[in-house]
């Protein structure tokens, strides 16, 4: 499927990943974490359709990154167990349950030198300076509407690092410099949650509302990035998705609470 490096052997990988799908899957019996049934569906859309964008990441020994609205842990448990002993993930969920199953996780594959689990909401969490611009990356796989989302990641990257919202998992056709020469011929991307089999499935831009996606282009600048150029994307070994690239420190008045940023959006709809 895939490979983390020469040093590594990936058939052990996807061997592991194959027996967290397993555990997603008899889990998901139990407590509903997601939409998916059987275990080759969590595997090929969950699991390896979260690596695949990543794959190719330069990861140093010792990077650090957030999942913001991690669920079962996707993406970022999947990304642990790609990148095993490289990076260090601080993932994070509003939902209890969902929270349960993750430690369960980080247990049975011994991540816990790599991973911090939170039960907690990212507008409070990225007001905290142990948490505010202490990461290299941050992602997250249907989270929120992009204009939320960049408000909320943002904060907790380091300057120079990026936010990597997955849409478009299905393929990766589409560059951002495409999208933002689409504006003008009112084409645009809104957050939705595709198929209804499972919200992490089809997170989209979908082309119905150039003056939205403008308003998120001018939001990433507000909160101190830009939306990464193909080149950008190239040069650091990402595939697809929506990228910004943090230039500055974001303004202590962000996050908002969700409530604001919510009538926010629904204004410019």
């Amino acid at each position: 499927m895939m490979n983390a490096g020469d040093n590594i052997d990936y058939n052990v990988i996807n061997e592991t990943l194959w027996e967290y799908a397993s555990l997603i899957s008899d889990y998901n019996k139990i407590t509903n974490i997601t939409g998916f049934n059987s275990i080759e569906a969590i595997y090929k859309e969950l699991i390896v359709k979260s690596i695949t964008p990543l794959q190719n990441l330069n990861v140093p020994r010792g990077t650090t990154f957030v999942d913001i609205g991690t669920g079962a842990g996707i993406p970022g448990l999947a990304l642990l167990l790609y990148f095993h002993g490289m990076v260090n993930g601080l993932l994070i969920d509003s939902n209890n349950k969902k929270i349960q199953f993750v430690k369960e996780a980080v247990k049975k594959f011994d991540l816990h030198n790599y991973c911090t689990i939170i039960h907690g909401r990212a507008e409070d969490l990225a007001h905290d300076i142990h948490y505010r611009e202490k990461f290299d990356f941050v992602i997250s796989r249907a989270f929120a509407h992009p204009y939320m989302a960049i408000e909320y990641g943002l904060p907790f990257v380091k300057v120079g690092g990026f936010y990597y919202i997955y849409y478009q998992v299905d393929n990766f056709e589409q560059s951002i410099d495409e999208i933002k020469s689409t504006i003008g011929n009112g084409l645009y991307g809104e957050y939705r949650h595709g198929n209804g089999t499972d919200k992490k499935n089809n997170t989209r831009l979908a082309r119905n509302d150039s003056y939205l996606m403008e308003k998120v282009l001018q939001h990433a600048e507000e909160c101190g990035g830009h939306l990464a150029s193909q080149e950008e994307l190239m040069e650091r070994g990402l595939q697809g998705g929506l990228i910004v690239i943090k230039d500055k420190p974001v303004p202590l008045c962000f996050p908002r609470k969700n409530a604001v940023v919510k009538r926010i959006i629904q204004k410019l709809r």
